[in-house]
């Protein structure tokens, strides 16, 4: 989901038409690219705190120890028992609110949503739009809407790119001490997605510990808790879920990029998520797809081994190329997986094409169906037209 020239990369699974039924019993572009000096002499290497933080001074220092102002809302029913669905969305385009945020807010909340995923324009160490994000702010807290700040780009394990990311995170830590005892953002989400580089084919471990290295880092330099935007399929790649559970100290919330359309894989990728969730006391985000997006882009690779799991619960189909057990497979063997929009995948088993009449049907259905698990904390959308 990072807005970047490259198109995105994902593991492939075959999708047929079905009928909107509940599965459980239980009733209940980014325009602002995060600019970087990273160009293909830069090493990719993991970069200390020290280095990073010695490397940025002067202009940032000054909000190093302010208390972040995050927004929050009192509740006015507290015998309530019913959980409200938290609805996200991802905004990454500016000229859709600066001109009228009351207007934007207004569309935001007849579609439902209650959070959104909002990218700021910084320039010249300047959040763009300052007069204009102060309204917004107003105005969502009036009708209990909150802000995240999203980030997003694959440059941010490397080196230079870190730095501008913990750039990037200081002006915004900043602008929210600003805000003190007015509404303000309500918190940081970073969407990275490391495997995009070019470099993720040659040594993925590598650039998951990068990856790690990098989310450590922007919680540092935050203050507090992130949260961070994963691919499905992390869960179940080698070292996957060490991956994952590495930066538990460092997450709020984990958005899982649940890109399907077919009601039954979309589930049961939720279930194997959700469980994890609950067993590790972490909070959960479900992410749908619903931009317009191409059939077709290049493969990607996962190396070594694959998880047995990930073939009972979300690719039984014969698109994905899954290592055979009866063979002698090596360490190091790398396995070439069809990306999430290769040919062998229609874009509408991944998004759900602006359809939003079935897209917010599968909401409702996942709204009675996931909150079962106590790790569920709501839904996020990508794509929603404006």
């Amino acid at each position: 989901m990072v807005h970047i020239n490259k198109k995105k990369k994902e593991v492939s699974s075959e999708t047929k038409n079905e009928t909107f039924t509940s599965i459980s019993t239980t009733q209940e572009q980014n325009n602002n690219i995060v600019s970087s000096s990273y160009d293909n002499n830069d090493e990719v290497r993991s970069t200390t705190a020290t280095e990073i933080f010695d490397s940025i001074q002067n202009d940032n220092t000054s909000c190093d120890n302010q208390a972040i102002t995050t927004q929050s809302f009192a509740t006015n029913n507290p015998k309530s028992t019913k959980k409200s669905l938290n609805l996200g969305m991802w905004n990454w385009e500016a000229h859709t609110w600066n001109t009228s945020p009351k207007q934007f807010i207004a569309k935001i909340k007849s579609k439902g949503i209650n959070q959104i995923y909002l990218q700021l324009e910084i320039e010249n160490k300047t959040i763009k739009y300052i007069d204009q994000l102060n309204q917004l702010l107003d105005i969502a807290y009036k009708n209990r809407i909150k802000i995240i700040a999203i980030e997003g780009s694959p440059d941010m394990v490397i080196d230079s790119g870190l730095k501008n990311a913990i750039e990037r995170n200081k002006i915004i830590k900043q602008f929210c001490s600003m805000r003190k005892n007015k509404p303000s953002l309500a918190g940081i989400q970073y969407d990275i997605e490391p495997y995009i580089l070019d470099e993720y084919n040659q040594d993925a471990n590598h650039i998951w510990k990068l990856w790690i290295n990098a989310i450590k880092m922007l919680s540092q330099s935050w203050g507090d808790k992130i949260e961070v935007v994963i691919p499905f399929w992390l869960l179940y790649i080698d070292n996957g879920e060490q991956t994952v559970k590495s930066i538990k100290s460092y997450t709020s919330k984990y958005i899982i990029m649940a890109y399907r359309t077919n009601y039954t894989q979309i589930y049961n990728i939720s279930a194997e998520w959700l469980t994890w969730g609950d067993k590790n006391e972490q909070k959960i985000i479900i992410a749908l797809e619903n931009g317009l997006i191409e059939d077709e882009v290049d493969k990607f690779n996962i190396s070594s081994r694959i998880n047995d799991k990930i073939e009972k619960f979300a690719f039984n189909d014969n698109n994905v190329i899954l290592p055979n057990k009866d063979n002698s497979i090596g360490d190091n063997e790398v396995h070439t997986y069809s990306s999430h929009l290769s040919p062998r995948t229609a874009n509408n088993e991944i998004s759900f094409m602006g359809d939003e009449k079935r897209l917010f049907e599968t909401v409702r259905l996942l709204q009675n169906d996931l909150t079962q698990w106590r790790s569920f904390d709501g839904i996020a959308l990508h794509g929603l037209d404006l």
